[in-house]
């Protein structure tokens, strides 16, 4: 019988090693430990409005030029410039929920039913590739028409993934040409010595893109 025990009880062992293999591969969390509320929604449903303090971004991956902003988080970089001592970025992606500080803690911007796309913005040092903080930074887009669907300050955020930016959801409405306008405030920063007299200029960036309904592309 002590065979049978031993037989037994590496079947059993092998059951448990079956169920946990399972369970560790189903759901992917985010970084609170909460369950992602919905994986398969599409763009074009979430956001809000207004800009203000700093915020902490749910986290991206790698943008990669010419797609679309999905569901699956993908980026399209809509415009590269530099000045001669600024390099702008502006990416899209579906609108998310983001954090934004408020006193000691974080508030959540949850996204709204009428947002579209989420825009942001990178700011760096156009010789060494750092990032800069406590920029202004506000987008206006309009729509072919001329109507002015956004206009307002973006938040800035940090985000795994894509670091130090800002940010915001924007909502489109229909399928179409858009114009958006970046006007960007010299960083209220302290200097080295080396910078005292760097990125002290507003800077314009002026771009078009296309939106389907569900994704955006540059134009």
């Amino acid at each position: 019988m002590k065979w049978f025990a031993k037989l037994l009880l590496a079947a059993m062992v092998a059951a448990c090693a079956v169920a946990l293999a399972g369970c560790a591969g189903g759901t992917t969390y985010d970084e609170s430990g909460r369950p992602p509320a919905d994986t398969g929604a599409a763009a074009g449903h979430a956001g809000h409005g207004g800009g203000g303090a700093g915020s902490e971004h749910a986290g991206h991956g790698g943008a990669a030029a010419g797609d679309g902003p999905g569901a699956t988080g993908e980026m399209a970089v809509l415009a590269r410039t530099e000045t001669s001592d600024l390099a702008v970025e502006l990416h899209a992606m579906a609108p998310e929920l983001f954090y934004v500080s408020e006193g000691e803690g974080l508030r959540p911007q949850r996204p709204s039913r009428g947002d579209d796309v989420h825009l942001m913005v990178t700011l760096a040092d156009r010789e060494s590739g750092v990032r800069l903080p406590d920029a202004t930074v506000t987008a206006r887009v309009v729509a072919q028409g001329g109507a002015t669907v956004f206009e307002g300050p973006l938040y800035p955020m940090v985000g795994r993934g894509m670091g130090l930016h800002y940010g915001e959801n924007v909502p489109l409405g229909r399928p179409g040409r858009y114009d958006v306008t970046l006007v960007i405030g010299p960083p209220r920063i302290g200097r080295h010595r080396a910078v005292r007299d760097a990125w002290d200029e507003t800077t314009r960036v002026e771009r078009s893109f296309a939106f389907d309904g569900t994704t955006v592309r540059a134009e």
